[in-house]
C-alpha cells in the first residue's frame, strides 16, 4: 500500500494534511491486512469447492455412463432375443410350408404347382434382374 500516494491524494483533493505516523494510516493500513487476510480465505475456500465439484462431476460422469452401458447391454440383448424368436417363429413356418410336387396317391407330378412356382421364379427373378441392371 502506497502510504504516501493517499497522503497527497487528500492533501490535494480534501486539503486534509496528513503524516506517515497518523493514527488513521494505521487504521487503513489494519483494514488492508484484514481485507487481504480475508480474500485469501475466500480464494482457499472456492478452490476447495472447485475442487469438491469436479469430484463429485466425475463421480456423476462414471455412473451415468455406466447406466448407459447396462441399458446398452440390455437393448442389444433385447434386440437379439426378437430377432431369435423372429427366426424360430419364421423357421417354423417355413417347415411347415410344404408344395407338393407329386400326386402322393398316384406317384404323378403335379404339374399346376410346378407351372405357378416357374411362374413366380421368372417373375421374380426378372424383377432382380431389372433392379439389379
Amino acid at each position: 500500500m502506497n502510504t504516501e500516494k493517499i497522503i497527497a491524494k487528500l492533501a490535494s483533493e480534501h486539503g486534509v494534511r496528513l503524516n506517515q505516523n497518523d493514527p488513521i494510516l494505521a487504521t487503513v493500513l489494519l483494514n488492508k491486512i484484514i481485507l487481504d487476510d480475508y480474500v485469501e480465505s475466500l480464494e482457499i475456500h472456492i478452490s476447495e469447492s472447485l475442487a469438491e465439484i469436479s469430484i463429485k462431476e466425475d463421480n456423476t460422469i462414471t455412473k451415468y455412463q455406466t447406466i448407459l452401458k447396462k441399458n446398452e447391454t440390455k437393448t442389444n440383448q433385447q434386440i437379439e432375443k426378437i430377432l431369435f424368436q423372429f427366426a424360430d417363429k419364421l423357421e417354423s413356418k417355413v417347415r411347415d410350408i410344404k408344395i407338393p410336387l407329386a400326386n402322393e396317391s398316384q406317384g404323378e407330378l403335379n404339374f399346376p404347382y410346378l407351372a405357378i412356382s416357374f411362374l413366380l421364379g421368372s417373375i421374380i427373378g426378372g424383377v432382380l434382374v431389372y433392379i439389379l441392371v
